[in-house]
């Protein structure tokens, strides 16, 4: 009988068993970058503790700042574990590596139903998930992984046809604007690769995925409208290009700009785009060159351009914003992982193939296992080289402050810390600490940071001496042991700490 006798069906059973068990491999190998790696990596990023205090503060104290009003769903998610758990790095952290998982699913089935081939999925699954630039921005940043999850599940439902897939539309539309607007600029993508895309998606069909993309973007705009209604000035400065009352300079770059809106609002800097670019080609410079070839490719052939328009207008839309990090190329990071696997498996379907060691090679798969080889050597060099001088300042105040204790410090200094910390940020512009203040608020020690606090100083072209004569009037300098006051000095450490003076 067929059934018990070797033939072509059961050596493609055992290729198709062999498949599955390399891809979950290949799974749990993400999982461990992701939730292992991603929980206890050094901190070095601002942004790693200034969103999730403001998530902390909001649970704590109820105060909703001008963030909870930009990003509602981010305060509403993290703020749910915070409660849960604790208000700590690593529970937010572990939220943040979750939710990355469900975004890395939704984007392997988003690469297989644009190209309909298992094998790219999975190499693009691949470049993504061990992308050390995507590693970075996910260990740094708590945001970007849950915008990540909103946009890949919206383009994994867009490219279905069902009735629940419509439905999926909707709800990841409205889930990635109220969580970070700035990737909007994914469903301008969507809809011109609906259009573009030969042969035509059908007319109908089409029509009710952009009424789903409507209905998701019309859910966030009521939500917004009644945010708003509740406190009017709190919410425009969420939505106004300024910190606090000062205006940011986009990039970092020469001259200050008036308040401006963050979303549509165009911001043209060369230098800025300059910037950009010189980073983005630095983090991942393989993803860039194979991402835009992929997208020239397709958006030439006009095939799989969902590809070619994410890579271009998402590169626009970080371009133009007013405000910049580096963690906001996240957005990115997928259409080039989509586009490199699209363009590495159309060199193989027509490369000349090698059999060595009992693999089938061609170029196109040397240069993937080169790839892969390049992201996992900058990740492990990342691990063995990264030094982070904020942890002995956490634990030098560990071991010599009580619980009790009110610290004034940056932001990713509080967050690691579970005692009533205060944040730098909560002084009036331009920051100034007098004794008045920190008494009304029962501070016991200030931590001075160049990297926060001085940094935020330049940016106001603000006068260091007036921040000297401040800490020399309230407070007593304690680590390290010197009576120097001058935080302009090249020979001072990254970090001082001072002792409040009581009266």
């Amino acid at each position: 009988m067929a059934t018990n006798s070797p033939g072509p069906s059961g050596t493609d059973t055992a290729r198709t068993a062999g498949s599955r068990a390399s891809a979950l491999a290949v799974v749990a190998l993400v999982i461990v970058v992701h939730t292992l790696w991603l929980g206890r990596y050094p901190i070095i990023a601002a942004d790693e503790g200034g969103w999730p205090l403001a998530v902390r503060n909001w649970i704590e104290n109820g105060r909703g700042t001008f963030d909870y009003y930009q990003a509602p769903l981010y305060h509403w998610i993290l703020g749910s574990a915070f409660r849960w758990f604790r208000p700590t790095v690593v529970v937010g952290r572990d939220t943040a590596a979750l939710f990355n998982l469900l975004g890395l699913a939704c984007f392997a089935g988003a690469a297989y139903r644009l190209t309909g081939d298992r094998r790219t999925a999975l190499w693009a699954l691949l470049l993504l998930g061990l992308d050390y630039a995507a590693v970075l921005t996910d260990r740094r940043a708590y945001i970007e992984p849950l915008q990540m999850f909103w946009m890949n599940g919206l383009v994994f439902f867009f490219l279905g046809r069902t009735r629940w897939d419509r439905l999926g539309v909707a709800a990841a539309t409205a889930g990635l604007l109220l969580t970070k607007a700035n990737g909007a600029f994914i469903l301008v993508a969507l809809v011109l690769a609906s259009i573009t895309d030969q042969p035509a998606t059908d007319r109908a069909d089409r029509r009710r995925a952009w009424m789903a993309l409507g209905a998701g973007t019309a859910a966030a705009a009521f939500v917004f409208a009644l945010l708003w209604l509740h406190d009017p000035s709190e919410f425009m400065k969420g939505w106004i290009a300024s910190t606090r009352g000062v205006p940011v300079r986009p990039g970092n770059g020469p001259g200050v700009l008036p308040a401006v809106f963050r979303v549509g609002f165009i911001v043209i800097d060369p230098s800025f785009g300059f910037r950009i670019l010189r980073v983005l080609s630095t983090d991942a410079p393989f993803g860039v060159v194979l991402g835009a070839a992929a997208a020239i490719k397709s958006l030439f052939e006009r095939r799989a351009t969902l590809i070619g328009w994410w890579f271009f207008i998402g590169l626009a839309a970080i371009l133009v914003q007013a405000v910049w990090l580096e963690n906001h190329l996240a957005v990115l990071y997928p259409a080039m992982a989509l586009g490199s696997a699209w363009f590495l498996a159309e060199m193989d379907r027509t490369a000349l193939t090698r059999q060595r060691f009992g693999v089938r090679w061609t170029w196109a798969s040397l240069l993937l296992v080169i790839l892969l080889v390049y992201d996992v050597a900058r990740i492990a060099g990342g691990v063995a080289t990264t030094k982070e001088p904020s942890r002995t300042t956490v634990q030098w105040l560990d071991r010599h402050t009580q619980p009790t204790d009110v610290v004034l410090a940056a932001p990713y200094i509080v967050m690691q810390r579970v005692g009533p910390e205060k944040s730098f940020w909560d002084l009036a512009p331009p920051y100034l600490p007098t004794g008045d203040s920190l008494r009304a608020w029962r501070v016991r020690w200030v931590v001075v940071d160049r990297k926060e606090w001085v940094g935020a100083f330049r940016v106001q072209n603000a006068d260091l001496a007036d921040l000297n004569r401040a800490l020399a009037a309230c407070c007593t300098p304690t680590a390290p042991d010197t009576q120097a006051v001058d935080v302009t000095s090249a020979a001072m450490p990254p970090f001082e700490i001072y002792e409040v003076r009581t009266p």
